[in-house]
C-alpha cells in the first residue's frame, strides 16, 4: 500500500505499517490485524472523498484510489487463502 505519490508532500498521506506477525495460530490477533488494515483503507477512502472536491483528481488522489482498490481487490481476498 505504498502508492506512487510523494509521502512528504501528498495531501492524502498513507501510514505504512509492517505486516502483523499474528497468524492462524493466534486467530484473534490475526483478526484484529486484518480489521486494522480495513480501517486504514476506509480512512484513506474518507480522506480521498474529502480531497477530490478541493483538489480534483490529482496524482495523490489517483494513487490513493489505486491503493484502496488494490487492497480490496487483491490483498483483502488473499487473506482468506492463507
Amino acid at each position: 500500500m505504498t502508492g506512487g505519490h510523494d509521502m512528504a508532500t501528498s495531501p492524502i498521506p498513507i501510514t505504512l505499517h509492517a505486516a502483523p506477525s499474528a497468524g492462524f495460530e493466534q486467530p484473534f490477533e490475526m483478526l484484529a490485524a486484518c480489521h486494522e488494515r480495513v480501517e486504514r483503507m476506509l480512512q484513506l477512502l474518507e480522506r480521498l472523498a474529502a480531497h477530490l472536491p478541493a483538489q480534483g483528481c490529482d496524482r495523490a488522489a489517483a494513487d490513493a484510489a489505486h491503493d484502496v482498490m488494490r487492497y480490496f481487490d487483491i490483498a483483502a481476498p488473499a487473506h482468506h487463502l492463507e
